[in-house]
């Protein structure tokens, strides 16, 4: 393949992994063959597969050129053009969190009727990305949403953790590894698994269709709100 368009994260504006310098076109050095996680520039086609390698906020939309390896989730290539950012979206992954978690909240509260600390948790993070939530709030929404998760069954669990993922997300841990484990680990993985087991009773092909339908919703959320950041940006 000679072109690959996709998203590209960062831990900053300025440098990759490593340390290697942001360019509007970077380049292999002469000679680097280019292999999937081991030597190369590289990109994910989908934006949920470049979250999951993402070493921080940052995102690009980027075009792979020259050699260029495909992956089932990303491609590396030997020459990288960034077509828009990188931009800082702490904001929309902190406000998509809580969008995934919410979705599933209605497993928990099927389960458990009247309790509302998971949707209390989520109300908590959407206020902190305002700046309207103290971090005692969000230290008290983690817990709670947690405590809720530890009492209920599967389904409900993972709809609660969800809520305590988004919840924790606050703006001093948005940066670098902890950005992507609080919020994009606990939101996107327990939406999906809950999804999933509320079509468990109806058998594999049902589940496995909510699991699919879900991460669709996911997928076409994430990057409409890229996007629209990005466009923002410029």
């Amino acid at each position: 393949m000679r072109e690959y368009t996709g998203w590209h994260f960062t831990a900053s504006a300025t440098e990759g992994r490593d340390g290697w310098p942001l360019q509007a076109v970077e380049r292999l050095p002469k000679g680097t063959k280019p292999e999937l996680c081991e030597a190369g520039l590289h990109a994910s086609r989908r934006a949920l597969d470049a979250l999951r390698y993402a070493p921080g906020p940052f995102v690009s939309r980027v075009r792979l050129s020259g050699v260029v390896v495909v992956g089932d989730d990303k491609a590396c290539g030997t020459v990288r053009t960034r077509l828009a950012g990188p931009v800082d979206v702490s904001r929309e992954l902190r406000l998509f969190a809580a969008d995934c978690a919410e979705r599933v909240l209605p497993i928990f509260e099927r389960e458990r009727p009247g309790d509302l600390r998971p949707r209390e948790a989520i109300e908590t993070a959407r206020r902190d990305v305002t700046g309207d939530a103290t971090d005692e709030e969000l230290d008290a929404a983690w817990d709670a949403a947690w405590a809720a998760g530890a009492a209920a069954g599967a389904a409900a669990r993972a709809a609660a953790w969800a809520a305590a993922g988004a919840a924790a997300w606050d703006a001093a841990g948005a940066a670098v590894w902890a950005a992507r484990d609080a919020a994009w680990d606990a939101a996107w993985a327990a939406a999906w698994a809950a999804a999933r087991d509320a079509a468990w009773d109806a058998g594999d092909a049902a589940r496995d269709a909510a699991g699919d339908a879900e991460c669709r919703w996911q997928e076409a959320e994430l990057t409409r709100a890229l996007l629209a950041a990005l466009e923002e940006g410029e």
